[in-house]
């Protein structure tokens, strides 16, 4: 037997003190990894001082939902297959919101709930604010603005 390795006694207490950890019903850690068959990760929840997160990978390892919650309050994220963000979900102590963005991470849409009330707003690829419908303290509100105007 080799030098280091442990004897009999030792292995024993060990593989117990296994035994014991696989009967208990909360197990504590500060990451957990998911993997798949040929070993590729699929999903990972981490705790962090700031919160926590849950994420999802595909076949490809890429990364493509990610759930949290920070010192910002909680979101959801879907990415695509380049792992752009094109869609957040968000809520935060001022409101909630929606925004959905194009291949380039250019916000395109955001629906919104804030206060005084409600926000709907598209853009142009370039980020620039088209329509705007929203509920403001004086009223109802409607924005459009031409491309040549801006």
């Amino acid at each position: 037997m080799a030098k280091d390795a442990p004897d009999i006694k030792t292995l024993t207490e060990r593989v117990k003190n296994i035994e014991k950890l696989l009967k208990q019903r909360t197990i504590e850690l500060e990451s957990l990894v998911l993997r798949a068959k040929n070993g590729d990760i699929r999903a990972k929840l981490t705790v962090t001082d700031d919160g926590a997160s849950f994420a999802l990978y595909d076949k490809s390892g890429r990364g493509r939902l990610i759930m949290n919650v920070d010192h910002d309050g909680p979101a959801v994220g879907l990415f695509d297959s380049a792992e752009e963000l094109r869609t957040k979900i968000s809520v935060l102590d001022d409101g909630a919101g929606l925004q959905i963005m194009d291949a380039n991470g250019t916000e395109r849409a955001l629906i919104a709930l804030t206060d005084p009330g409600p926000v709907l707003s598209l853009s142009d690829a370039n980020g620039t604010g088209r329509i705007t419908i929203a509920e403001i303290k004086e009223g109802p509100a409607l924005g459009l603005s031409d491309a040549a105007l801006v």
